[in-house]
């Protein structure tokens, strides 16, 4: 089986089992058995068949989740990145 190479939930995994639950509907496969093949459950199953019905691949992303928004912006972020990634400057002989 496919999914038991993949078992993490990083983005590639996620879309990966998507993908694989939407296939094996599409092929046929019941939904309680693609739930026992994924190792999901039904709902999960029904959820991103009837998103990707609906939405097409667009509707099997990830949707925006509630929570605190960045502290710092895209700019102040990427001087912070900057910074630590950069060699530090050489201590002074003086």
């Amino acid at each position: 089986m496919l999914v038991d190479q993949v078992r993490a939930r990083t983005t590639p995994q996620r879309d990966f089992r998507r993908a694989h639950i939407v296939l094996l509907v599409a092929g046929g496969c019941p939904a309680w058995r693609v739930a026992a093949i994924v190792r999901v459950d039904v709902s999960t199953v029904l959820r991103w068949r009837d998103r990707y019905a609906r939405e097409g691949l667009a509707g099997l992303e990830d949707r925006p989740r509630s929570g605190r928004p960045p502290l710092y912006g895209p700019e102040v972020r990427l001087r912070i990145v900057t910074t630590a990634t950069s060699t530090p400057p050489r201590p002074y002989d003086g």
